[in-house]
């Protein structure tokens, strides 16, 4: 498989897509504080407005701020929100169709949320290293001596 056919794909599963989305975090961590449940009432308030045909709701990978979870990402707003309960799901499910929301949405500017932080590098190269690691793909440096270097 070449790039052009990986562009290929992504095109496809683009236009798949309703034109509003939201993402429900189910990584460890989320799923520990009820993310499928959220998830759930965010799918229940969809309907509820009669909304099915617009917005989707799907599960995906961790969505980097583990410690404030649930976490719930809308598209194609962009936001975050963070420590999100059933209660909110009809509100964020409203922000998406432009009314106010109640729910406020993460700051995208706090360090940990940059592609550039320095703490969630070596947080993502420390666990890929553990997971190869694991699998016993790699037999290279600790993550130890992987944190210790800047």
């Amino acid at each position: 498989m070449d790039i052009v056919e990986l562009y290929h794909i992504a095109e496809q599963e683009h236009v798949c897509h309703k034109p509003k989305r939201i993402r429900c975090c189910s990584a460890a961590g989320c799923q520990s504080s009820g993310s499928e449940v959220i998830k759930q009432a965010l799918v229940d308030a969809i309907a509820t407005a009669g909304l099915t045909q617009e917005i989707e709701v799907s599960s995906v990978g961790c969505l980097r701020f583990c410690g404030h979870g649930p976490l719930i990402a809308t598209d194609p707003d962009d936001k975050l929100f963070e420590q999100v309960t059933v209660a909110d799901a009809s509100a964020i499910v409203a922000s998406l169709q432009g009314e106010p929301c109640a729910v406020q949405p993460c700051d995208p500017h706090q360090p940990f949320l940059q592609d550039n932080c320095p703490l969630c590098w070596k947080i993502a190269v420390g666990s890929i290293l553990n997971e190869l690691k694991r699998t016993s793909q790699w037999g290279g440096m600790s993550r130890s001596t992987m944190l210790s270097t800047s």
